[in-house]
């Protein structure tokens, strides 16, 4: 209550409103910090122009119109369709038409894979700067690069899972995993994509700015983290046990806890159900691990894990290489950057936030 400068019966409300999330542990609650902070810097976003300024660009208002994308009541849209609506019956060649044009156009972009493994962040930059396309290439010859494909095969998943080295069972689940995963508002990557096209950049330069951001541990590349998760829980019977010692000390249980998705990220739904299809037909002690703390969590008041850790659960279902979760991340996140590149690079404007001077740190 004194950080947040609010009497009781406001975080009673701040509670069931779903703003706040409460652990019980004995006679106490415990609180998320996190979430304390999200409410902070939301309180701060209101106190006038500068502080909405500086709020904004740290989970706050919005600060760039777009038709593209939405996270709304804790459900995510694309050209204001939940995106829930669309992974079960929907290619993802379909939905990335649907974010680049408002057209829906399900024909396989004929894909095989050109090498074998994931790749890193930057190394996928660095290829797409020599790829040599045009600008005005057709968004789906980007994808192929991006992807490190060649003309030829499948559609896009099973160009995916080949690239893999995983089997026909990978293809519906990689599928559903990229859909939810392709684009995401304002998030750090496709934040630095649209200031590199406001700026005029090349596609490609626009593409490498998002990969350079999402290279960073706290954005894409969280995941490689998090695949030492089932390790640390160490079985199944541990998960709840692992939680409750994790909450009661007051620290956060490594890949949850959304600002935008207090009650749990809604994308990874899919993806669990698609991890809980492959485990009854396969043994994998480790993603059988990552389940059961997702459910320990789910009773903790957390329905659904972050985004990266359901990639990760997924990777690891499949007895993907490592580093899979965050490759696949990337490579379905790329057709959300496409979209954003397009829409900025079609207003005369460049993104320029302004500074506000707070002295030195000494």
């Amino acid at each position: 209550m004194a950080w947040l400068g609010v009497k009781r019966h406001t975080l009673y409300t701040y509670v069931s409103r779903g703003w706040l999330r409460r652990y019980g542990v004995g006679a106490r609650s415990l609180y998320l910090r996190e979430d304390l902070e999200r409410l902070a810097r939301r309180r701060d976003a209101r106190a006038g122009h500068a502080a909405t300024a500086a709020g904004a660009l740290r989970w706050g208002e919005p600060v760039i119109d777009t038709a593209l994308v939405e996270v709304r009541d804790e459900r995510l849209f694309y050209r204001g369709v939940d995106v829930l609506e669309l992974v079960d019956d929907t290619s993802f060649e379909e939905v990335a038409t649907f974010l680049w044009t408002g057209e829906r156009d399900a024909t396989p972009w004929k894909l095989a894979a050109a090498t074998q493994g994931p790749e890193a962040p930057l190394d996928t930059a660095a290829r797409l700067l020599r790829a040599r396309l045009r600008d005005d290439a057709p968004d789906a010859a980007w994808m192929r690069v991006l992807a490190g494909c060649r003309r030829g095969g499948g559609g896009f998943a099973e160009a995916l899972a080949a690239r893999l080295g995983l089997g026909s069972e990978a293809v519906r689940p990689i599928e559903r995993a990229a859909i939810v995963i392709a684009d995401h508002e304002l998030n750090a990557s496709t934040f630095a994509v649209r200031v590199a096209a406001s700026t005029g950049a090349s596609r490609a330069a626009s593409l490498v700015a998002g990969l350079c951001a999402f290279s960073g541990p706290r954005h894409g590349t969280s995941s490689v983290e998090l695949e030492k998760l089932a390790d640390e829980v160490g079985s199944p019977r541990r998960a709840r046990a692992f939680v409750t010692e994790t909450l009661t000390a007051g620290r956060t249980v490594p890949g949850f806890a959304h600002p935008l998705y207090p009650h749990g990220d809604v994308r990874s739904g899919p993806i669990l159900d698609d991890v809980r299809r492959l485990l009854r037909r396969r043994r994998v002690p480790r993603a059988a691990t990552l389940v059961a703390l997702c459910d320990a969590m789910r009773d903790a008041g957390t329905a659904y894990p972050r985004i990266d850790l359901a990639f990760v659960t997924l990777a690891t279902a499949l007895e993907a290489p490592p580093s899979s979760a965050s490759w696949l991340f990337a490579v379905g996140r790329g057709a959300g950057w496409l979209a954003h590149a397009r829409e900025q690079a079609s207003r005369d404007e460049v993104l320029r936030p302004r500074a506000r001077y707070v002295g030195s740190a000494e």
